[in-house]
């Protein structure tokens, strides 16, 4: 199904002395530092209109952007770029992103809403081990100050992270949970938890990420 790129708002993340908290115990990674980056493969996830993604850069917090696929305000976004491992995984949050939609066409069949709110976590993922190894973000569970907790990613608005990266793989892309009640101003905090990635005997081979986002707007 051809995906829509949805205008997603950053968040900010406030950290022990950077902004950003890991409450998992970040694991050693001396192992990989001789990693050999000459061979790395990048993949990117595909985006339906990366001219939506390149607009959204220019948009300030309560601006908005119309599409094909509705209306988009920023409601809160920030730039991260902090980085954690768990194994042979590095895992770049690049930025967060708030949004309160008013979707039409097809992505208002798809959500059956005539307005929704969602969050939106950017995601670098490397493989710095020259063994295959499995990951699947999407899985990620959000937990927000509102109480309310998304179990897993929507695969629909988000983008294809999960499977197989092989020796030195590049993933970049989203991944996006629907709020289902309360205002995306109303939204505080959220605490992303992923669970650690897999060798090809689908043994654990990293620690899971449990990570606080403060989330500020202007």
């Amino acid at each position: 199904m051809k995906k829509l790129l949805l205008l997603t708002t950053c968040v900010g993340f406030i950290l022990t002395g950077c902004g950003i908290e890991n409450l998992t115990k970040t694991p050693s990674v001396e192992e990989f530092a001789d990693h050999n980056r000459e061979n790395v493969t990048i993949k990117k996830s595909n985006h339906a209109d990366e001219a939506i993604l390149d607009e959204m850069v220019e948009v300030p917090i309560g601006g908005v952007i119309e599409t094909e696929a509705g209306r988009f305000t920023l409601v809160r976004k920030t730039e991260v770029n902090e980085w954690f491992y768990s194994g042979p995984l590095k895992v770049t949050i690049p930025k967060v992103k708030v949004v309160h939609a008013f979707p039409e066409n097809e992505l208002q069949t798809k959500m059956n809403s005539d307005e929704f709110s969602y969050v939106t976590v950017a995601l670098d993922i490397e493989n710095l081990s020259d063994e295959e190894i499995a990951w699947f973000p999407e899985q990620a569970s959000l937990i927000l100050n509102t109480g309310e907790e998304v179990e897993v990613a929507d695969l629909f608005l988000s983008d294809n992270l999960g499977g197989t990266l092989i020796e030195g793989m590049i993933k970049t892309g989203s991944l996006v949970f629907v709020i289902d009640r309360g205002d995306a101003a109303d939204i505080e905090w959220i605490r992303l938890r992923i669970n650690g990635p897999l060798d090809q005997n689908d043994i654990q081979v990293g620690a899971n990420l449990d990570i606080r986002i403060d989330l500020y707007s202007l």
